[in-house]
């Protein structure tokens, strides 16, 4: 067996060689961070959007529930322009400016009473509730609507 050696390469070729390996090493690790940085950038802005208007729908809930708790909203006659409330609805420290309009669609009589006591029958009334509330931080609005 014979051993055949060939000549080891002069230093000035190989020159720049490890240094231009190692800069495009460097040029792909900090394209990979940026788009990583970049992508959990986005994320948080997505998230940041569904809290806000998670709490903004709430306050529009939570209003609309607290104008149908009180029983003389509803004592309005149907020719009369419908009311609307503002209510500031205060969620996990911020305060939320919440409209809150009451619509009579009709009122009929309470089935069951003779004719001659009809004029003093007491009548049901149907309602849409609508509440509408905006974030002052994001500008994002809810609209939350509700029969009764």
């Amino acid at each position: 067996m014979v051993l055949s050696f060939r000549p080891m390469p002069s230093p000035r070729r190989q020159r720049g060689a490890v240094l231009f390996v190692a800069l495009i090493m460097l040029v792909v690790f900090t394209l990979i961070a940026v788009s990583g940085v970049s992508s959990s950038i986005a994320g948080l802005r997505v998230v940041g959007n569904v809290q806000s208007q998670t709490e903004v729908s709430a306050a529009a809930q939570l209003a609309l529930e607290q104008v149908v708790d009180q029983v003389t909203n509803f004592q309005h006659a149907t020719d009369t322009p419908p009311p609307t409330q503002s209510i500031n609805v205060s969620i996990a420290g911020l305060s939320y400016p919440v409209n809150v309009t009451l619509n009579c669609l009709g009122s009929a009589p309470v089935a069951g009473y003779s004719a001659s006591f009809a004029a003093s029958a007491p009548s049901e009334s149907y309602w849409d509730i609508r509440a509408s509330a905006s974030d002052p931080r994001s500008g994002g609005s809810a609209v939350v609507h509700q029969g009764v």
